[in-house]
């Protein structure tokens, strides 16, 4: 048989062995929980809305934004003026959808600036006068050989340039009013 010393011994194990274990399962319960609820979470099919269009109108139902396509089915976020309700910003696509820009507009819905990556992968600000003509444009031109500043008479002819030439040769030059160099440097 077991003398008492065992037996007190077992017992004092059996009890540890029981805290241990209610330890253990008050530890385990919020685990288990948590657990279960990020597999519910994920389980979940996303929140997605679909529309053609979603449309931003103000408390008296004046449209404020919208994004959607334009007229020519491009996707964009345009931007309405608060008291005509004009167009006044795009961000979006734009020609046949090969460049990403973000176009300006005055009151009149001309567009007055224009900043872009276009369909070769240069990078351009547009500057254009009341009439919507090109005045003024900084970015790369030469498919992104030359970068600079150019500026435009009212014709939308170049008139002079600024930047970096050939990728490495600082130079200016200004144009005739048929596009011929008439001064350059270097």
């Amino acid at each position: 048989m077991h003398s008492p010393t065992e037996f007190g011994c077992l017992t004092k194990r059996i009890e540890k062995l029981e805290r241990q274990n209610r330890r253990f399962k008050i530890g385990a319960m919020p685990v288990l929980l948590i657990v279960g609820s990020l597999v519910v979470i994920a389980a979940r099919p996303a929140n997605v809305q679909q529309a053609e269009r979603f449309v931003l109108v103000d408390a008296t139902g004046r449209t404020l934004a919208f994004l959607g396509t334009d007229v020519n089915g491009l996707p964009g976020l345009s931007i309405r003026d608060l008291s005509s309700g004009k167009e006044r910003v795009w961000l979006g696509l734009w020609g046949k959808g090969t460049e990403v820009n973000l176009g300006f507009y005055d009151q009149n819905q001309k567009e007055r600036s224009r900043l872009g990556l276009l369909a070769d992968g240069t990078m351009r600000l547009n500057i254009e006068d009341t009439a919507g003509n090109l005045r003024a444009y900084l970015g790369q031109s030469a498919s992104g050989k030359e970068s600079g500043v150019g500026f435009y008479d009212a014709s939308e002819r170049e008139r002079a340039w600024m930047g970096i030439g050939g990728g490495t040769t600082p130079r200016v030059v200004l144009y005739s009013t048929d596009h011929k160099e008439s001064w350059s440097t270097p």
